[in-house]
């Protein structure tokens, strides 16, 4: 029998555990991301249950690296067999369960991304049953159930129970590369305009999925090697050293191969990598900014003078606060990246990327504009063309619901009485405005 020298297998115990640190920041992280930035989606639901398992996982290999000498002392007189079979058990379990919901729920996210991208209405209807939410139920399900054949596997060696486990695993990589391969097939044909988001989910899924699966060119060979062992004598096997090197890399590269899986999210998702590029700047920066429009023309080709301001310094006025958090808690919720900055809305083409932009936490004032009897009302315009275009995206979306359109409709009648009234009354907003800043 081949050994691996005692120097490999150490340094790779080490990266094993070492691992787990960043693996449970960038999963906290990307639960975070997912709770509080990210809108309701397909690669939401499946990043915020792969998170959590490799969370947890993380979390016990640290504790139990930390306290190996102590209360997670495996071999020791002190310890009776149950002690040591729970700690034994509970490492596999947690190890294995993580991998097997990633293996099921990534199957699932791919053929459900790509239902979405060729069958769209079909997607639309499933959507609106509770066919997803028991679908993923069912993955932790079954990944748990096979994670307990598998710990059994490891302790009883029984070859039963490996050609079992294994053959599960073997017909589930060839029913998921089968679906891989039907997808790359099909991507490279035309999609309208109204299918362009789904297949931008689709892509990210790919994309997703690609990094993690290199590893698991090495895990069908250890695959191949276990079944081959439970049902060929290790007498009338020629491989046997082979397989044996192969198992070993195979077992020791699962922590990796479920670190890589987490880093994919940040990187594939757009929505993720909206969010933590937000994240980024304002932990930099240590304070949320503010953005200040000094001065708006009518002109829809000027550029406004934007000077970043800290929050701390602004005054934001009380009569258009209450307008303004109408606007954000109608419309909050459809926007992306949230921060708590204030947005003064400039009289421009940017003003829709301004806003989403801003977030649902944004307040939008124009208070401090230099020539209100100009800017106001066009300002207000501006908004109304803003959800238009929102509204416009936001219908070749996956989520769209027709109810956001009558949301839409009650906020743009009264967005549009508002145009009236400050048209009669810009005299007045400017003496408040003058009185305002001169009181400060």
């Amino acid at each position: 029998m081949f050994y691996i020298p005692y120097s490999v297998t150490s340094v790779i115990a080490l990266i094993n555990i070492y691992i787990q640190y960043p693996s449970f920041v960038l999963n906290a992280l990307i639960i975070f991301i997912s709770i509080r930035s990210v809108r309701p989606s397909l690669p939401r639901t499946y990043c915020l249950n792969i998170s959590i398992m490799c969370l947890i996982g993380a979390l016990y290999t640290i504790c139990k690296a930390a306290f190996e000498n102590t209360i997670f002392k495996e071999y020791s007189e002190k310890y009776n067999t149950a002690y040591v079979l729970t700690v034994s058990t509970l490492s596999i379990m947690l190890l294995q369960s993580a991998l097997n919901l990633y293996l099921f729920q990534a199957t699932l996210t791919i053929l459900l991304a790509y239902i979405g991208f060729a069958k769209p209405v079909l997607y639309k209807r499933l959507s609106r049953t509770r066919l997803f939410f028991y679908s993923f139920i069912l993955s932790h399900v079954l990944s748990w159930i096979l994670a307990a054949g598998q710990t059994l596997e490891y302790f009883s060696q029984q070859p039963i129970l490996k050609n079992y486990n294994r053959t599960i695993l073997v017909i589930h990589t060839w029913a998921r590369t089968l679906v891989k391969l039907t997808i790359y097939a099909f991507g490279h044909t035309t999609h309208g305009s109204g299918q362009q988001s789904k297949w931008l989910i689709l892509r990210s899924v790919l994309i997703y999925c690609t990094p993690p699966n290199v590893f698991a060119i090495v895990g069908i060979a250890g695959t191949y090697c276990t079944a081959s062992e439970a049902m060929i004598p290790p007498t009338a096997m020629r491989l046997a050293t082979t397989c044996y090197t192969i198992q070993y890399f195979a077992e020791q590269l699962i922590l990796l191969r479920l670190f890589v899986t987490s880093l994919s999210a940040l990187l594939a998702f757009a929505d993720y990598r909206k969010a933590l590029f937000s994240i980024i700047p304002r932990i930099i920066r240590g304070k949320g900014n503010v953005v200040q429009v000094t001065h708006v023309q009518k002109s829809d080709t000027a550029i406004n003078n934007l000077i970043p301001v800290d929050r701390d310094e602004f005054f934001e006025k009380e009569y258009d606060r209450v307008a303004e958090e109408r606007f954000m808690e109608e419309f909050g919720e459809f926007l992306t990246v949230p921060t708590r900055c204030i947005v003064l809305v400039p009289d421009d083409i940017d003003l829709v990327e301004t806003i989403l932009n801003a977030g649902p936490r944004a307040r939008i004032d124009y208070s401090n504009i230099s020539s209100p009897t100009v800017g106001a009302s066009a300002t207000i315009a501006r908004i109304i063309e803003a959800h238009e275009e929102i509204v416009r995206n936001y219908r070749h979306d996956s989520r769209y619901n027709p109810r956001f359109e009558r949301r839409h409709e009650n906020l743009h009648n009264l967005l549009h009485l508002r145009v009236l009234i400050e048209s009669f009354a810009s005299v007045f907003i400017q003496a408040l405005v003058e009185e305002a800043w001169n009181g400060q």
